[in-house]
Protein backbone atom coordinates (compact mmCIF):
# COMPACT_ATOMS: atom_id res chain seq x y z
CA UNK A 1 0.00 0.00 0.00
CA UNK A 2 2.79 2.43 0.68
CA UNK A 3 4.42 2.00 -2.27
CA UNK A 4 1.01 2.61 -4.24
CA UNK A 5 0.57 5.84 -2.23
CA UNK A 6 4.39 6.83 -3.54
CA UNK A 7 3.38 6.27 -6.97
CA UNK A 8 0.21 8.08 -6.25
CA UNK A 9 2.29 10.90 -4.93
CA UNK A 10 4.24 10.83 -8.06
CA UNK A 11 0.98 11.27 -10.67
CA UNK A 12 -0.10 14.25 -8.76
CA UNK A 13 3.08 16.24 -8.67
CA UNK A 14 3.81 15.54 -12.55
CA UNK A 15 0.28 16.73 -12.68
CA UNK A 16 0.33 19.83 -10.41
CA UNK A 17 3.48 21.00 -11.81
CA UNK A 18 2.48 20.27 -15.50
CA UNK A 19 1.40 23.36 -16.13
CA UNK A 20 2.55 26.33 -13.52
CA UNK A 21 5.74 27.66 -13.76
CA UNK A 22 7.90 25.91 -11.77
CA UNK A 23 9.48 22.98 -13.39
CA UNK A 24 7.80 19.25 -13.75
CA UNK A 25 11.33 17.36 -14.00
CA UNK A 26 12.84 19.48 -11.57
CA UNK A 27 10.16 18.42 -8.78
CA UNK A 28 10.77 15.19 -10.00
CA UNK A 29 14.38 15.11 -9.54
CA UNK A 30 13.93 16.40 -5.65
CA UNK A 31 11.00 13.80 -4.87
CA UNK A 32 13.06 11.23 -5.78
CA UNK A 33 16.39 12.34 -3.89
CA UNK A 34 15.31 14.44 -1.50
CA UNK A 35 12.50 11.73 -0.18
CA UNK A 36 13.62 9.01 -1.75
CA UNK A 37 10.86 8.28 -4.32
CA UNK A 38 10.65 5.48 -6.72
CA UNK A 39 12.61 6.53 -9.70
CA UNK A 40 10.97 7.91 -13.02
CA UNK A 41 12.52 5.90 -15.72
CA UNK A 42 11.09 5.85 -19.01
CA UNK A 43 8.48 4.33 -19.29
CA UNK A 44 7.16 5.74 -15.84
CA UNK A 45 8.29 9.20 -17.11
CA UNK A 46 6.34 8.37 -21.05
CA UNK A 47 3.22 7.45 -19.06
CA UNK A 48 2.82 10.24 -16.89
CA UNK A 49 3.65 13.07 -19.44
CA UNK A 50 1.05 11.15 -21.83
CA UNK A 51 -2.21 11.29 -19.02
CA UNK A 52 -0.40 15.36 -18.50
CA UNK A 53 -0.83 15.51 -22.44
CA UNK A 54 -4.55 14.09 -22.73
CA UNK A 55 -5.83 16.70 -19.93
CA UNK A 56 -4.18 19.66 -22.32
CA UNK A 57 -5.77 18.17 -25.27
CA UNK A 58 -9.16 17.63 -23.33
CA UNK A 59 -8.69 21.53 -22.25
CA UNK A 60 -7.94 22.77 -25.81
CA UNK A 61 -10.37 20.53 -27.79
CA UNK A 62 -12.21 23.31 -29.24
CA UNK A 63 -8.96 25.36 -30.43
CA UNK A 64 -7.63 22.32 -31.64
CA UNK A 65 -10.43 20.85 -33.38
CA UNK A 66 -10.88 24.12 -35.33
CA UNK A 67 -7.35 24.58 -36.41
CA UNK A 68 -7.69 20.91 -37.85
CA UNK A 69 -10.58 21.85 -39.20
CA UNK A 70 -9.67 25.12 -40.52
CA UNK A 71 -6.30 23.84 -42.03
CA UNK A 72 -7.90 21.53 -44.01
CA UNK A 73 -10.55 23.81 -45.52
CA UNK A 74 -7.39 26.32 -46.31
CA UNK A 75 -5.04 23.93 -47.41
CA UNK A 76 -6.99 21.49 -49.37
CA UNK A 77 -10.32 23.61 -50.67
CA UNK A 78 -8.13 26.79 -50.87
CA UNK A 79 -10.95 28.31 -48.72
CA UNK A 80 -9.52 32.02 -47.72
CA UNK A 81 -11.13 31.72 -44.28
CA UNK A 82 -9.17 30.04 -43.01
CA UNK A 83 -5.87 31.26 -43.43
CA UNK A 84 -5.70 32.92 -39.72
CA UNK A 85 -5.87 29.09 -38.61
CA UNK A 86 -3.18 28.20 -40.71
CA UNK A 87 -1.19 30.88 -39.84
CA UNK A 88 -1.46 30.25 -36.47
CA UNK A 89 -0.38 26.78 -37.56
CA UNK A 90 3.07 27.79 -39.25
CA UNK A 91 3.32 29.77 -36.01
CA UNK A 92 3.45 26.72 -34.29
CA UNK A 93 5.62 25.11 -35.72
CA UNK A 94 8.21 27.91 -35.68
CA UNK A 95 7.98 28.26 -31.96
CA UNK A 96 8.80 24.27 -31.49
CA UNK A 97 11.09 24.27 -34.32
CA UNK A 98 14.42 25.47 -31.96
CA UNK A 99 14.20 23.34 -28.70
CA UNK A 100 13.29 20.31 -31.29
CA UNK A 101 16.48 20.77 -32.85
CA UNK A 102 18.18 21.37 -30.08
CA UNK A 103 16.80 18.91 -27.59
CA UNK A 104 17.97 16.42 -30.72
CA UNK A 105 21.12 17.46 -31.06
CA UNK A 106 21.89 17.94 -27.34
CA UNK A 107 19.52 16.21 -25.52
CA UNK A 108 21.57 13.60 -23.33
CA UNK A 109 24.14 16.73 -22.65
CA UNK A 110 21.01 18.37 -20.87
CA UNK A 111 19.90 15.28 -19.03
CA UNK A 112 23.57 14.63 -17.79
CA UNK A 113 22.96 18.15 -16.02
CA UNK A 114 19.62 17.19 -14.08
CA UNK A 115 21.11 17.21 -10.80
CA UNK A 116 19.94 18.94 -7.11
CA UNK A 117 22.17 21.60 -7.45
CA UNK A 118 21.17 22.57 -11.14
CA UNK A 119 17.63 22.06 -10.56
CA UNK A 120 18.32 24.53 -7.61
CA UNK A 121 19.60 27.05 -9.19
CA UNK A 122 17.55 26.93 -12.07
CA UNK A 123 14.54 27.67 -9.88
CA UNK A 124 16.11 30.82 -8.56
CA UNK A 125 16.67 32.28 -11.79
CA UNK A 126 12.66 31.12 -12.45
CA UNK A 127 11.96 33.12 -9.92
CA UNK A 128 13.43 36.24 -10.89
CA UNK A 129 12.44 35.95 -14.23
CA UNK A 130 8.32 35.43 -12.96
CA UNK A 131 8.70 38.53 -10.77
CA UNK A 132 9.75 40.85 -13.92
CA UNK A 133 6.88 39.73 -15.77
CA UNK A 134 4.18 40.08 -13.12
CA UNK A 135 2.90 43.30 -13.45
CA UNK A 136 2.54 42.55 -17.83
CA UNK A 137 0.24 39.24 -16.67
CA UNK A 138 -2.94 41.38 -15.93
CA UNK A 139 -1.58 44.65 -17.90
CA UNK A 140 -1.15 43.27 -21.72
CA UNK A 141 -3.66 43.39 -23.83
CA UNK A 142 -2.09 42.59 -27.45
CA UNK A 143 -3.99 39.30 -28.43
CA UNK A 144 -2.54 39.10 -32.11
CA UNK A 145 0.34 36.53 -32.52
CA UNK A 146 2.84 37.68 -34.80
CA UNK A 147 6.00 35.80 -35.95
CA UNK A 148 8.37 37.47 -34.05
CA UNK A 149 6.89 36.63 -31.08
CA UNK A 150 6.12 32.72 -32.01
CA UNK A 151 10.55 33.18 -32.89
CA UNK A 152 10.96 35.09 -28.98
CA UNK A 153 8.94 32.35 -27.26
CA UNK A 154 10.47 29.45 -29.51
CA UNK A 155 13.66 30.69 -28.59
CA UNK A 156 13.02 31.00 -25.22
CA UNK A 157 11.70 27.48 -25.02
CA UNK A 158 15.13 26.29 -25.02
CA UNK A 159 16.56 27.49 -21.53
CA UNK A 160 13.98 25.31 -20.65
CA UNK A 161 15.98 22.27 -21.92
CA UNK A 162 18.33 23.35 -18.61
CA UNK A 163 17.24 20.84 -16.16
CA UNK A 164 14.83 22.76 -13.47
CA UNK A 165 14.00 25.58 -15.85
CA UNK A 166 10.17 24.96 -16.74
CA UNK A 167 8.97 24.58 -20.21
CA UNK A 168 5.55 26.41 -19.47
CA UNK A 169 7.44 29.23 -17.33
CA UNK A 170 9.76 29.74 -19.99
CA UNK A 171 6.90 30.49 -22.28
CA UNK A 172 5.45 32.52 -20.06
CA UNK A 173 8.09 34.93 -19.55
CA UNK A 174 8.57 34.99 -23.09
CA UNK A 175 5.17 36.15 -24.58
CA UNK A 176 4.51 38.10 -21.24
CA UNK A 177 7.65 40.12 -22.41
CA UNK A 178 6.28 40.27 -25.67
CA UNK A 179 3.35 42.22 -24.27
CA UNK A 180 0.84 39.42 -25.32
CA UNK A 181 -1.90 39.21 -23.09
CA UNK A 182 -2.13 36.19 -20.88
CA UNK A 183 -4.39 34.31 -21.97
CA UNK A 184 -2.81 34.52 -25.86
CA UNK A 185 0.10 33.17 -24.14
CA UNK A 186 -0.71 30.51 -22.30
CA UNK A 187 -3.05 28.77 -25.06
CA UNK A 188 0.32 29.28 -27.56
CA UNK A 189 2.06 27.85 -24.71
CA UNK A 190 0.21 24.65 -24.92
CA UNK A 191 -0.17 24.45 -28.59
CA UNK A 192 4.03 24.05 -28.40
CA UNK A 193 3.54 21.57 -25.63
CA UNK A 194 1.30 19.06 -27.70
CA UNK A 195 4.29 18.52 -30.90
CA UNK A 196 7.16 18.92 -27.88
CA UNK A 197 5.15 16.15 -25.33
CA UNK A 198 4.34 14.21 -28.35
CA UNK A 199 7.75 14.15 -30.24
CA UNK A 200 9.86 13.52 -27.07
CA UNK A 201 7.14 10.36 -26.28
CA UNK A 202 8.58 9.05 -29.45
CA UNK A 203 11.78 9.43 -28.60
CA UNK A 204 11.81 8.30 -25.37
CA UNK A 205 9.53 4.86 -25.91
CA UNK A 206 12.65 3.65 -27.98
CA UNK A 207 14.36 3.43 -24.71
CA UNK A 208 11.18 1.43 -22.41
CA UNK A 209 11.92 -1.20 -20.96
CA UNK A 210 11.11 -1.27 -17.42
CA UNK A 211 7.36 -1.79 -17.57
CA UNK A 212 7.13 -5.10 -15.93
CA UNK A 213 9.34 -3.07 -12.95
CA UNK A 214 6.14 -1.57 -11.85
CA UNK A 215 2.72 -2.84 -10.37
CA UNK A 216 -0.05 -2.45 -13.07
CA UNK A 217 -2.26 -0.75 -10.14
CA UNK A 218 0.71 1.40 -8.85
CA UNK A 219 0.43 3.22 -12.55
CA UNK A 220 -3.22 3.00 -13.17
CA UNK A 221 -3.18 5.03 -10.30
CA UNK A 222 -0.28 7.29 -10.98
CA UNK A 223 -1.71 7.62 -14.20
CA UNK A 224 -4.72 9.17 -13.63
CA UNK A 225 -3.77 11.12 -10.83
CA UNK A 226 -1.12 13.41 -13.26
CA UNK A 227 -3.97 13.58 -16.24
CA UNK A 228 -6.57 14.54 -13.25
CA UNK A 229 -4.43 16.90 -11.27
CA UNK A 230 -3.13 18.50 -14.69
CA UNK A 231 -6.37 19.57 -15.99
CA UNK A 232 -7.37 21.50 -12.18
CA UNK A 233 -4.08 22.56 -11.93
CA UNK A 234 -4.50 24.04 -15.19
CA UNK A 235 -7.53 26.13 -14.31
CA UNK A 236 -6.29 26.88 -11.16
CA UNK A 237 -3.43 28.64 -11.89
CA UNK A 238 -5.01 30.09 -14.97
CA UNK A 239 -7.57 32.21 -12.57
CA UNK A 240 -4.63 32.46 -9.99
CA UNK A 241 -2.72 34.65 -13.01
CA UNK A 242 -5.70 36.67 -13.63
CA UNK A 243 -5.73 37.96 -10.00
CA UNK A 244 -2.32 38.78 -10.45
CA UNK A 245 -0.81 36.30 -8.12
CA UNK A 246 2.15 35.06 -10.16
CA UNK A 247 4.28 36.53 -7.84
CA UNK A 248 3.51 33.76 -5.28
CA UNK A 249 4.76 31.29 -7.78
CA UNK A 250 8.25 33.46 -8.34
CA UNK A 251 8.54 33.19 -4.14
CA UNK A 252 7.59 29.91 -4.25
CA UNK A 253 10.67 28.78 -6.98
CA UNK A 254 12.29 30.81 -4.35
CA UNK A 255 11.79 28.33 -1.55
CA UNK A 256 11.94 25.41 -3.20
CA UNK A 257 15.23 26.77 -4.94
CA UNK A 258 16.70 27.67 -1.74
CA UNK A 259 15.40 24.02 -0.05
CA UNK A 260 17.21 22.08 -3.43
CA UNK A 261 20.67 24.23 -2.91
CA UNK A 262 20.68 23.56 1.32
CA UNK A 263 19.58 19.55 0.53
CA UNK A 264 22.75 19.82 -1.68
CA UNK A 265 24.92 21.10 0.24
CA UNK A 266 23.99 18.37 2.81
CA UNK A 267 23.68 15.33 0.72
Amino acid sequence: MFEVLRYLLLGLLQGLTEPLPISSSGHLVLLQIVFNMPTVDYFLEVLLHFASLLAILILFRKRIIRLIVGNFHYVFKRNKAYVDDFNYFILVLIGVIPAGVIGLLFGSFFEGLLTVLTVGLSLLVTGVFLLLVQGQSTENTKTELKLVDALVIGLVQVIALLPGISRSGSTYVGGLFRRLKFETVIEYSFMLYIPVSIGTMILEIRDISSFTAHSPLALLISFVASGMMTYLAFKWFVNAVKQGNLKYFAYYCFVVGTIALGAWLII
